[in-house]
């Protein structure tokens, strides 16, 4: 995923590990601290723990094996992750053995929602992650998702 990423921009990083959290008011007490982000490189650089969601590119979650995993990452973080404007919100859900991808952020949640199978190629939506030479003529870019989440060391810089 993170190949796929900077192919389509260069300046991007995918921030994983689950060890970065932001900032989002919507979500439980405020803060979300997802398995990956997709932000500008540097971005959380002196940021502390907590950082503002304003440059969020997109937010990746895979669901846990544990009593609350339906509510928090099927229900409420959408919610959380749309209201605070991030524009894709990328769920890797292990007991279904899917990839959602959940774009066009409101404050009532996503407008729109793509389901495919893990292995299968999945369409990000044109966002501020593409720039316009990477476009497809309907919009969307391929990226495929083989389920395998490799965490990169997290230091909040991403490599210079």
């Amino acid at each position: 995923m993170q190949e796929r990423c900077i192919q389509a921009r260069p300046d991007v990083w995918l921030y994983a590990g689950g060890e970065l959290g932001i900032e989002v008011e919507a979500y439980r007490e405020g803060r979300a601290k997802p398995d990956a982000i997709l932000a500008p490189r540097k971005t959380f650089l002196g940021q502390g723990d907590w950082s503002d969601a304003s440059r969020v590119l997109m937010v990746v979650e895979v669901t846990s094996y544990d009593w609350d995993t339906d509510r928090r990452d099927r229900k409420e973080k959408p919610s959380a992750y749309a209201a605070a404007g991030i524009p894709i919100y990328l769920l890797v859900d292990r007991d279904h053995r899917t990839v959602t991808v959940h774009s066009d952020p409101t404050v009532d949640g996503y407008g729109h929602r793509h389901v495919a199978d893990l292995g299968k190629k999945i369409l990000l939506p044109r966002t501020r992650l593409h720039r316009t030479r990477h476009r497809r003529s309907d919009g969307f870019r391929h990226l495929t998702c083989t389920g395998r989440f490799r965490p990169h060391p997290v230091d909040g810089t991403g490599p210079s």
